[in-house]
């Protein structure tokens, strides 16, 4: 933690206190002094803390004739499985069957099924499915894996595909 009594000073120095598991302070300070002038906070942090939530984003462009784009979120790692299907409910094509880490995401359907042909104009569905896991930082006393946002989250839209 900084403290700056004044805007500008010239006798400042560093004191760094941590704690132990029974929270027994232990401190140290620096024996060298150095100034500060006050100047302003300017710029963006290097390391931005970015809090996710579980979204799925419409595709983009849709309707689309080549390649459509998928953007989701997931605020804790998990299994994250992103499927096509068509109107029918049949399965078309698996985008995603994996393990991923909280953030955003993008992928990219190219208008293709599991074979590799190209499929027929209409609509269809991309749902995701995700099982999400608490770390053990978050895990309430004696419980892993339950509680805070840990659980399965899925989500559906639909898509029109014009060639």
């Amino acid at each position: 933690m900084w403290k700056a009594l004044k805007k500008n000073s010239a006798d400042c120095k560093i004191k760094a206190t941590a704690y132990d598991a029974g929270y027994n302070a232990i401190s140290d300070a620096s024996d060298v002094s150095f100034g500060i002038t006050w100047t302003g906070v300017a710029g963006k942090p290097v390391e931005p803390f970015t809090v996710y939530s579980f979204k799925l984003g419409q595709n983009a462009p849709n309707p689309f004739s080549q390649r459509t784009m998928i953007n989701y979120q997931l605020p804790k790692t998990g299994q994250v499985s992103l499927k096509i299907y068509n109107i029918s409910g049949q399965l078309v094509k698996t985008l995603v069957n994996r393990e991923q880490g909280a953030g955003s995401y993008s992928v990219q359907w190219d208008g293709r099924d599991e074979s590799g042909q190209a499929v027929a104009n209409g609509v269809y569905l991309y749902q995701i499915k995700a099982r999400l896991r608490l770390t053990y930082a978050t895990a309430p006393a004696g419980k892993q894996g339950s509680g805070g946002q840990a659980g399965e989250f899925s989500g559906i839209k639909k898509m029109i595909i014009i060639k």
